[in-house]
């Protein structure tokens, strides 16, 4: 049976925990998100530079396409990061957007380099991450009525 000088010790632990460790890790965590968030904005900036002042005047399909994508992930990613820097919480219906969006681009430029294993194991991946997108937006209207 515990004492009441154990709980005493244990309840000491528990408010270091939650008094001096958690904020610190919290401060942490929103520092590493910030500078995230940074470098991604650095990011989409010099891609959007690259796309309309390089890509644009050589006219290549192709290029301009494969920036145009990789710019809307940034950004996706980008207000993923923003919203969890304020609200602390991320929909999955988000990432599995930005998951199907990164996946149908390297389809889109990669499928030559593909042998037939990969194209069903992407194809695979993306029925799942469909279904799952549907499966949370159905489930996150029922659970908030």
């Amino acid at each position: 049976m515990p004492t009441k000088n154990t709980l005493n010790k244990k309840a000491k632990g528990d408010l270091f925990i939650e008094q001096k460790l958690l904020p610190i890790l919290k401060t942490t965590g929103n520092i590493i998100i910030l500078l995230l968030i940074l470098a991604l904005f650095f990011t989409i900036i010099y891609k959007l530079y690259i796309l309309f002042f390089i890509d644009l005047l050589k006219g290549d399909f192709q290029s301009i396409v494969n920036d145009l994508l990789l710019t809307l992930i940034l950004i996706e990613l980008f207000t993923i990061l923003y919203s969890y820097l304020i609200k602390h919480y991320i929909k999955v219906e988000r990432v599995i957007e930005l998951g199907i969006i990164s996946l149908v681009r390297e389809m889109l430029f990669k499928v030559n380099e593909f042998d037939n294993g990969k194209i069903y194991a992407v194809s695979v991946l993306l029925v799942s991450f469909g279904v799952i997108f549907f499966i949370e937006k159905y489930w996150s209207k029922t659970r908030n009525k």
